[in-house]
């Protein structure tokens, strides 16, 4: 059997231009990142952002490009610090339309921390006297 010169599927696949869309996933996560410490600086716990639905890369579908995005996005504020994301564990995904992105993170104590300083409270705690 002889081999195929020319352009193979598998090549042009790889010719996908993907930094284009890697370039709108850090450019949503800059906007996503000003929204959450807008929101947390207001008392704020969550934020909801809207995503695009347009990528205007002319050698990948829009659905494809769409599944790229949003799976990125979903990836990297999930992913736990330790392995390079940003360590959220509340991330949802409402497809729409339009399709959006919730990320809820918590303010305040922890449910350990604040356990933690009840227990201080009640070991330090006496009843008032009475007269």
């Amino acid at each position: 059997m002889s081999k195929v010169t020319g352009i193979t599927a598998k090549e042009l696949h790889t010719k996908s231009d993907l930094r284009l869309l890697q370039n709108v996933v850090h450019e949503q996560v800059r906007m996503i990142d000003a929204a959450i410490l807008t929101a947390h600086a207001a008392g704020l716990d969550c934020i909801g952002h809207e995503l695009p639905t347009n990528f205007n890369v002319s050698n990948i579908n829009k659905s494809d490009a769409q599944l790229y995005v949003y799976s990125e996005l979903i990836n990297i504020y999930r992913r736990p610090e330790s392995e390079g994301g940003k360590g959220f564990t509340d991330v949802v995904f409402e497809r729409g339309p339009p399709p959006k992105i919730f990320i809820k993170w918590m303010n305040g104590l922890s449910p350990e921390e604040r356990e933690e300083r009840r227990k201080i409270i009640l070991e330090s705690t006496r009843q008032p006297r009475t007269r």
